[in-house]
């Protein structure tokens, strides 16, 4: 069984193996309007926006002979800082507006290394740039971004988990909190993002499971976003994420 996208103006289909257990691109929340999606079974990274940062090891990502192919992240090993071992990819043209109806991010990834000494962010942020938009340091998120919203994890915090964060023109969200399911090593997780009409209603999703919402500030409701994913070193050592497939859909007005 399979389900199909609109990827320009061709169709691609997804496995039903490889979607979301319990969500499907049929099932997104909200009332109205036409929806739109793009998937990418990586495949190839043609549609894609390769970042990199300044270290020779970080490389841009790149389609791996993996089985199936998967988009491949390999950060840097120089100093930790995202600027030098940062590798990351967007998707610059879809550029997403929460104002209009329910906007949904999903992709399937694994942390093919070991989890230490690695950050890894997965969802909508105001830059196309190579930026985190959150870091984390015993369970203290600090902003990067100005709006931004998604999963993020870093092996500094405390809790090293998954953690839902959200910042919406610069406030954080009071409910950014772990989610409860960590990542382990060359193991493949499916992390989903739902965020409402208004951008303050953000759901989060593991292997289909519900495990959090965010309701407060939010992400900016009028603010152009980039689905993106990002991988990167925490001192150094560089450390490889492996993306499966991911999609991005919404509505339009």
């Amino acid at each position: 069984m399979s389900k199909e996208f609109r990827v320009r103006n061709e169709a691609i289909r997804l496995d039903a193996d490889k979607a979301s257990p319990t969500h499907g691109a049929d099932e997104i929340r909200g009332i109205g309007g036409k929806k739109w999606s793009y998937a990418s079974e990586c495949y190839s990274a043609e549609d894609l926006i390769l970042l990199s940062g300044s270290d020779a090891e970080a490389l841009d990502p790149a389609v791996t002979n993996v089985t199936g192919g998967v988009v491949r992240l390999v950060t840097g090993n120089a100093d930790g800082t995202v600027a030098a071992d940062g590798s990351a990819f967007n998707i610059g043209a879809v550029q997403l507006d929460a104002t209009v109806g329910v906007t949904v991010m999903e992709a399937k990834i694994r942390i093919a290394t070991a989890i230490t000494t690695v950050s890894v962010f997965v969802g909508l942020t105001d830059s196309p740039s190579l930026e985190e938009p959150f870091t984390n340091a015993t369970d203290t998120i600090s902003l990067v971004a100005a709006d931004a919203v998604g999963f993020h994890f870093d092996s500094a915090a405390t809790t090293k988990e998954w953690w839902m964060a959200a910042v919406d023109t610069g406030t954080a969200d009071t409910g950014n909190a772990a989610l409860g399911v960590a990542p382990v090593a060359d193991t493949w997780q499916v992390l989903r993002l739902e965020v409402g009409p208004l951008g303050n209603d953000a759901r989060f999703y593991i292997d289909g499971a519900y495990v959090g919402q965010l309701i407060a500030a939010g992400v900016g409701p009028d603010v152009v976003l980039y689905p993106t994913i990002l991988a990167n070193s925490t001192t150094t050592t560089s450390k490889t994420v492996d993306v499966d497939w991911f999609r991005i859909s919404g509505e339009r007005a």
